[in-house]
């Protein structure tokens, strides 16, 4: 699997030139002259003041500073190259996220197509790649469980194959840690409330995690039980897990 250029750098526009990228349009257009989009803006800036897409005109996609003008593909492919390389200089993207950034810049869907079977043909777009670094880095980080991973990459539009196999990578141990950790901590810094609130709250935070109710409830019990606090009664963890799908990680991502 090629390896993605640091998010940041000048690596993607290295890559993809080495690749070809930049002097491959889409089917039947043949190659490209310059591909990047001041080359572009100064070719615009030639034509006369009403003319379509210079200076002074009023209609046509040129005029959004989108991707989309029909009557000039090889320059179409070239800004949505662009576009699509400047998302990727800030963090790995699936596929889906680089489309839809597209096609809100007005680009043609041929062209879309094109600039992403591109970009995954020299490594620069891998969803299977971007799944799992995901789930590392928010296992990591906000100690996400699987329910809210693949929620969370749901959302990004990657497949649910791609999900599951990525989550499918988590170690169990490691989330039970994981969550018994999260619990002592909770526990550690809260005061003055009664158990069973304790042991709800607590709960549903763990929830909203991706955590199964089952798992919580233990890990409360545990972490109260250490503290030498004694663990509410309530045990049953149904009205605090139902919504998991449609809540985890709501307050919980931070994108690039």
């Amino acid at each position: 699997m090629a390896q993605r250029p640091r998010a940041g750098s000048a690596g993607h526009r290295h890559q993809a030139d080495q690749a070809g990228l930049g002097r491959k349009g889409p089917a039947g257009l043949g190659r490209e002259g310059p591909a990047t989009v001041s080359d572009s803006a100064g070719r615009r800036g030639s034509h006369r003041p009403g003319d379509p897409g210079g200076p002074g005109s009023t209609g046509g996609p040129g005029s959004t500073g989108g991707a989309g003008e029909p009557d000039d593909p090889e320059r179409a492919y070239r800004v949505a190259r662009e576009i699509a390389l400047r998302k990727l200089e800030t963090r790995d993207r699936t596929r889906a996220e680089l489309a839809d950034a597209l096609r809100a810049r007005a680009t043609p869907e041929t062209v879309v197509e094109a600039v992403l079977d591109r970009l995954g043909d020299v490594g620069l777009v891998d969803d299977t790649r971007f799944a799992i670094s995901w789930v590392e880095s928010r296992q990591r980080t906000r100690r996400l469980a699987g329910r809210a991973l693949t929620a969370e990459l749901r959302r990004h539009g990657v497949a649910d194959a791609v999900a599951a196999s990525a989550v499918g990578g988590i170690d169990p141990a490691a989330e039970e840690h994981a969550a018994f950790q999260l619990a002592r901590e909770r526990v550690a810094r809260s005061s003055g409330l009664a158990q069973e609130v304790l042991t709800r709250r607590i709960v549903g935070q763990l929830s909203r995690r991706g955590y199964d109710g089952a798992l919580s409830f233990r890990a409360v019990r545990a972490a109260l039980d250490q503290s030498g606090r004694p663990a509410s009664d309530h045990t049953d963890g149904s009205d605090e897990t139902d919504d998991v799908g449609g809540r985890a990680s709501a307050g919980e991502e931070g994108t690039g």
